[in-house]
């Protein structure tokens, strides 16, 4: 169960001396402090957030550039909730209802109000000078002095907090300010103004034990690509339609407070760390182990970052991530890189997508750590294939992003439920989704690209297929199946075209590629007219091996096929790649 699973992960980290969230906290965004004095006098509002150097990689080489980053800060507190109501938050907040800018929010007066009212209400309960001090300067804060205040219009993006002149510690944090709010603050907050409602009890069905039932599941999921930047639910019922007996929001899939809040700030907790999240399609995947020891947890997590994505192993500059690096090319060459001990330990893997304000679960993959190696190894067997030199540039490490990326013209038109098959059949030794292929098939006949990376895939969909389509790495002269050799014709017949007229604007490649592969009984005869007069042109020993070459492909040959199945199709893809890359690689480079 996967709720369960990230409350176990909850409780495994905070064991280990993990700073998360406890119920009633949460971690937000900081971008301004405002500096107060005691009386309640602005001092200033200043920058709190820090300088970062963000490496970019492009075309024309790499460059660092340092940007501003937002400073996150444990806060008293969940996010806001949605919805057009007042909804302050305690000791910390947007510049709208801190200082009532109207350049954020139009109703920002009425926020300032609603932020001033319930500070000024819980004063006597809470008795801190710090806290004092902010409801000094709520009552005396005039929001049209704001435009003078403010250094940068960029900290109206973040939230901000409050700190006394000279003090090393914000206000939320003052030792009276956390006693309140431990004991009996956050219900206090939550009521005041309100009509106090009773949380009802209920079985947990992540703990089993009797708790107190949310109403919500909180804080939001953040970190989720094309959700919302405020967050997203994983778990609600927002329409009568979601509901049944009568219960109404959570009630209908009870989850204690506690449990809710643990599975929630262990999800973001894996958003927030680069080495355990990634991007497939439109899916943010995230991953974790259930190792005891954090050293251990931390090397599984990476090595399970750079199976779905090598390149993030790499950028990570550090001595654990080179030894990763190193792992992930044992694995690749079929070696054994873990014991006894760490094959045993269990992975779990989430792949989330955006929709509306709540997250869709893509796909929930779990298993051993030795199966996971296995199936990798195996997953890169099945995609082993003769590199291409030279200027391509062509991966050893095949990731499964660079393999969806070839199934559509852009990245946001890669179609959303591949990735999880994709997952399914990579950790799960099972056959290649059909669809992935057919999408490869529609981008040869819309671009004729017969590249690296979409050959490798088909040469593993093929193998996983049936085995009556086992296909060699390279060149196979052996392989007498009718589309293989056919590609490896068609191979010839582009070649020596090129070979003739090097600068010609529309090549036998570009003009019959996609008929070729379906229907070659229409095509080929049409093209081995022009084979003769491409011949001719060309000089000594080169015409004479090529025509050899013709002929010994051509002998293979008892008929063209009016038609190709889809498998034929990547059989022609496989031959004409593996012909082409021949011409280029020396019989000793290829022994």
């Amino acid at each position: 169960m996967l709720l369960k699973e990230l409350y176990d992960l909850y409780e495994r980290l905070c064991a280990s001396g993990e700073n998360l969230p406890r119920p009633g906290m949460s971690v937000q965004n900081i971008s301004y402090r405002i500096i107060i004095r005691p009386s309640g006098e602005l001092v200033r509002i200043e920058d709190a957030r820090e300088p970062e150097v963000v490496i970019k990689k492009s075309k024309k080489g790499v460059t660092e550039k340092t940007e501003m980053r937002m400073r996150t800060m444990l806060v008293p507190g969940e996010s806001k909730p949605s919805g057009s109501g007042v909804n302050p938050c305690f000791l910390w907040d947007n510049p709208a209802y801190l200082l009532g800018c109207r350049e954020l929010k139009d109703r920002a007066p009425e926020y300032f109000e609603g932020t001033r009212r319930k500070h000024l209400e819980l004063e006597q309960e809470i008795d801190s000078p710090a806290y004092s001090a902010v409801c000094r300067f709520l009552e005396q804060w005039n929001p049209e002095l704001c435009p003078a205040y403010i250094p940068t219009p960029d900290i109206y993006k973040g939230n901000g907090v409050f700190m006394l002149e000279g003090a090393t510690r914000c206000v939320h944090e003052d030792s009276k300010v956390v006693e309140w709010w431990q004991a009996n603050g956050e219900k206090r907050w939550r009521a005041s103004g309100k009509k106090d409602k009773e949380i009802p009890q209920g079985l947990c069905l992540v703990t089993g034990k009797m708790s107190p039932i949310a109403a919500l599941h909180s804080p939001s999921i953040k970190g989720v690509i094309g959700a919302q930047s405020m967050g997203a639910k994983l778990v609600s019922f927002n329409l009568s339609a979601f509901e049944s007996y009568g219960k109404e929001q959570s009630d209908n899939a009870p989850v204690s407070e506690y449990a809710t809040t643990a599975y929630c700030n262990a999800l973001n907790y894996l958003m927030s760390r680069d080495s355990c999240r990634a991007r497939l399609g439109d899916a943010t995947v995230v991953f974790w182990t259930d190792a005891p020891q954090k050293d251990t947890a931390d090397e599984m997590e990476m090595l399970i970052a750079g199976g779905l994505d090598a390149d993030r192993v790499e950028a990570m500059d550090s001595e654990l991530a080179a030894q990763v690096a190193l792992k992930l090319q044992d694995i690749a060459h079929g070696k054994n890189v873990l014991d006894i001990g760490a094959s045993s330990v269990r992975f779990f893997i989430l792949g989330l997508s955006p929709n509306a304000a709540r997250l869709s679960v893509r796909f929930y993959l779990t298993g051993t750590m030795g199966d996971f190696v296995r199936n990798l190894q195996q997953h890169y067997a099945a995609l082993s294939l003769q590199r291409r030199g030279g200027k391509f540039n062509d991966s050893e490490i095949i990731t499964p992003y660079m393999i969806l990326r070839e199934t559509a013209r852009d990245a946001k038109e890669i179609p959303p439920l591949l990735g999880g098959a994709l997952m399914r059949s990579i950790l799960q030794n099972q056959p290649y989704p059909d669809a992935i292929a057919l999408a490869v098939f529609r981008r040869f006949r819309a671009d004729h690209n017969v590249n690296y990376n979409r050959c490798a895939f088909l040469k593993a969909w093929l193998s996983r297929k049936s085995s009556t389509y086992n296909v060699r790495p390279m060149l196979d002269e052996t392989n007498v199946n009718p589309g293989y050799v056919l590609g490896r014709l068609f191979s010839i017949l582009c070649r020596t075209q090129e070979d003739a007229l090097p600068n010609v604007n529309r090549t036998v490649r570009d003009a019959f590629y996609a008929s070729a592969s379906a229907s070659p009984r229409s095509v080929f005869p049409r093209i081995l007219k022009t084979y003769n007069h491409h011949l001719a042109k060309m000089e000594g020993g080169r015409r004479v091996n090529r025509e050899k070459l013709m002929q010994s492909v051509m002998g293979l040959i008892t008929a063209f096929p009016a038609h190709l199945n889809l498998e034929q199709q990547g059989l022609f893809a496989l031959g004409f790649y593996h012909q082409t890359q021949s011409f280029y690689t020396s019989s000793k480079q290829e022994n």
